[in-house]
């Protein structure tokens, strides 16, 4: 049976699920957002369409693992907008670089969903 090889893998691009329903509830419920006319989208039920998901992992050529450690996982954001992709635990360590100054931190992030939007 052929080994894998560890890869190295940015551990602040994991989150665990508690962090990323925070996040979306400061994103939801900041100004910024809502005067944009832009959420989060919920949970769906079905897991067809939720605001936080785990996007299919396409292992590539070299066979990579996807990334998990522990409760940590691979969590992203889906906006209502239809942007899609914004990686949960980089949105966390955006706000951890920035304590003091969380409107720019939803600011930029804003900023990048509305540049993302699918028309």
């Amino acid at each position: 049976m052929k080994q894998r090889r560890a890869v190295p893998f940015n551990p602040a691009q994991l989150a665990t699920w508690a962090e990323a329903m925070q996040l979306v509830k400061v994103i939801n419920g900041s100004q910024l957002f809502q005067a944009a006319g832009l959420f989060v989208l919920p949970q769906d039920p079905q897991h067809k369409n939720s605001g936080a998901y785990i996007p299919y992992w396409v292992s590539g050529p070299g066979g990579f693992q996807e990334p998990v450690n522990g409760n940590q996982f691979f969590i992203h954001f889906r906006y209502s907008n239809g942007m899609q992709g914004m990686n949960a635990g980089l949105v966390r360590e955006k706000f951890r670089s920035f304590p003091n100054s969380p409107v720019y931190v939803l600011g930029t992030l804003l900023a990048e969903v509305q540049q993302g939007a699918r028309s």
